[in-house]
């Protein structure tokens, strides 16, 4: 189901489908047992085929723009925890090292009376996707959306575990792509939420949360740029308290810089996050050989030495990273693959463009040779229907002038039919 249709499908048309009364509030509210802090009422019928809940504010009765928030961060940061708190229908969540979210989900919801789509994204360093599959998902993802003009994007929630104990490679690699997917103008709509407080020493969590804001590495640049720095607690009040928080500083809709880019022709790698990711790629690529090309060297003195089991041990490690470093290089080729067929749409597009032109301006010619004709007619007509009063030379001369043959000087000339 597309964007659009998606959110027809759940909101509705507020002109003719939003009566004065809700037809979604429950006939009695204070008989529902549930706990969460929004009453959750019955849901329509194309709702409960579709698994889709609805939170107890009305729906609004005049038409009204759609606010988009999406939630981004590292694999098993929170990001399915915090929309289940508020999506009224199930989202599921990871509790291993193995990631859930492989593509882009949508999840309508209504907050603070607004209607608002939450975005679950997947994160990079996912643990079945490629940072080349999640890149290219979210900007098709983003292109797909930006055909529907009923919705703003009104902001992101960057999630990052403060069970961490530190920011090592993946998460930082992840935030460091975050940073130019979104761009530096948009930071302001940006807020940066730690997540898991409740299963960290109080301690270290706060001394970690001092490293994450006072490291310009992490999130130091991206404060002074105006992000807002906030705490989930793993509860439905503080989830909706986020998106709140979003809908309030993102007042005016904004564009991730990625977006632009593509907006602008540029093909995913030569996006800013595109570059990122290919450098990247080299360099892990680099690092896997140099490792293999030593794995290789200590299995040569392993070898004079006749110890076999290192011989044994270094041969799986070499087989490892062998392995890794294929999947490093298949990524780099797919990322290379997308250029080319970028390109290649490109290239039709141009051509497209160019026998258009090619048809304007022969149809220029046309039209000139058209009108050169129409001239050079009318000047055969004026030249041969005037003549000289006095030696009756034919021209085309009006006004005073003088006759070039007998030199006398006239106003008029005899009209000839």
């Amino acid at each position: 189901m597309s964007f659009s249709s998606n959110i027809t499908r759940f909101f509705g048309n507020s002109r003719s489908e939003h009566s004065s009364k809700n037809p979604y509030r429950p006939a009695n509210p204070s008989n529902d047992t549930r706990t969460l802090s929004h009453t959750l009422p019955p849901l329509p019928d194309y709702a409960k085929a579709e698994g889709l809940g609805i939170p107890e504010q009305d729906l609004p009765r005049k038409p009204a723009n759609v606010s988009v928030v999406a939630v981004m961060g590292p694999t098993g940061s929170g990001k399915s925890t915090l929309i289940s708190k508020l999506a009224g229908r199930p989202v599921q969540v990871g509790h291993g090292l193995k990631s859930c979210t492989q593509h882009v989900d949508e999840f309508p919801c209504i907050i603070a009376g607004r209607q608002v789509i939450l975005v679950d994204t997947p994160g990079f360093n996912d643990t079945f996707l490629s940072d080349t599959d999640v890149l290219t998902i979210l900007v098709d993802w983003l292109k797909e959306s930006d055909k529907d003009k009923e919705w703003q994007f009104s902001g992101i929630i960057y999630l990052h575990s403060i069970q961490e104990p530190r920011m090592y490679g993946p998460s930082l690699e992840n935030l460091r792509m975050f940073r130019r997917l979104c761009g530096t103008d948009n930071l302001k709509n940006v807020i940066l939420t730690t997540t898991k407080w409740g299963i960290t020493p109080e301690q270290d969590a706060l001394a970690r949360e001092e490293e994450l804001c006072s490291n310009d590495e992490f999130w130091g640049l991206m404060i002074k740029a105006k992000s807002l720095v906030r705490r989930f607690d793993d509860t439905q009040a503080s989830a909706s308290s986020l998106v709140e928080e979003v809908l309030r500083t993102g007042s005016e809709s904004f564009t991730p810089q990625i977006q632009h880019e593509i907006d602008e022709g540029k093909t995913l790698l030569q996006t800013e996050a595109g570059a990122y990711l290919n450098q990247a790629l080299l360099k892990q690529e680099k690092k896997y050989q140099d490792e293999v090309k030593a794995l290789k060297e200590e299995q040569e003195r392993a070898l004079k030495e006749h110890d076999v089991v290192m011989q044994d041990a270094l041969i799986r490690q070499q087989t490892r990273i062998e392995t890794a470093l294929e999947k490093k290089q298949e990524e780099q080729r797919r990322l290379h693959q997308a250029e080319v067929g970028a390109l290649k749409s490109q290239q039709l597009t141009y051509k497209s463009e160019v026998d258009i032109l090619k048809k304007k301006i022969a149809d220029l010619h046309k039209t000139m040779e058209t009108r050169n004709g129409e001239y050079t007619n009318r000047q055969t007509f004026w030249h041969s229907s005037w003549k000289c009063l006095i030696c009756k030379t034919k021209t085309w001369d009006g006004g005073l002038w003088t006759c070039p043959k007998c030199g006398f000087k006239q106003r008029l000339a005899e009209w000839e039919p």
